[in-house]
């Protein structure tokens, strides 16, 4: 018989399906971490942004721009 035995594929198919395996893990694991990463980094943003408002002077909140609405949009969507 000439070519490959159907037995001699089977060490082959194996590697591949647990290489698969693998791949899907550390993928899924990338991507959990990934989204922790961005879920930190937008968190300190949003702690430096409300204290920095937090410390302005009074009269800065007297401003139109710098209103209670603006500020929770801009901490809501904007970070």
């Amino acid at each position: 018989m000439t070519g490959v035995e159907t037995s001699d594929a089977y060490p082959w198919i194996a590697t591949m399906a647990i290489g698969s395996i693998l791949i899907w893990i550390f993928k899924g694991g990338s991507a959990v971490f990934l989204a922790e990463v961005a879920s930190n980094v937008t968190m300190s943003v949003r702690q430096d942004l409300y204290e920095s408002v937090v410390r302005k002077d009074i009269g800065w909140h007297d401003h139109r721009v710098n209103s209670s609405g603006v500020l929770t949009s801009t901490l809501a969507s904007d970070v």
